[in-house]
């Protein structure tokens, strides 16, 4: 019975490594929160997202939305946090004003996307982030000009 529990141990340990590391569970995430502000106003709506820089293809984008008085805090594959490195960021602020046009009762089509607000200045952005640990105070400062 020794033998066959020493022979099955590190397979298990491989599965269950396996299972942690795409899970998200294996990663060390840190809190990351702050304000987005549009033009200096603080702004709710908008859709960030942190894509590891340099990073395998298996590594998580982080992203989040942001709340009233443009809070937000990044979470990772639904864990709060992210985890430390350097980040590639984008940013969209979907209009909550518009209203898709209707081209017909049977159309089954995919949904016309709201415009960005910002014209899409940030969505494919070079810009970069450094996480060096926990923080309430990481501010995204954008223009809709």
């Amino acid at each position: 019975m020794l033998s066959t529990l020493s022979k099955g141990y590190p397979f298990a340990a491989i599965i269950l490594c396996s299972v942690t590391s795409l899970s998200g569970c294996g990663t060390n995430l840190v809190e990351v929160s702050g304000i987005v502000s549009v033009d200096g106003e603080p702004t709710s709506g908008v859709n960030l997202r942190f894509f590891p820089e340099g990073s395998s293809p298996e590594a998580l984008p982080s992203s989040t939305q942001s709340l009233e008085g443009g809070q937000f805090t990044l979470t990772t594959n639904a864990d709060s946090g992210i985890p430390i490195g350097k980040y590639k960021w984008s940013a969209e602020w979907p209009d909550p004003n518009f209203k898709p046009k209707k081209s017909g009762a049977m159309d089954f089509g995919d949904p016309q996307p709201p415009p960005d607000k910002l014209k899409g200045k940030y969505i494919n952005n070079s810009e970069t982030i450094e996480i060096t640990g926990a923080t309430t105070d990481l501010k995204i400062e954008l223009k809709s000009r």
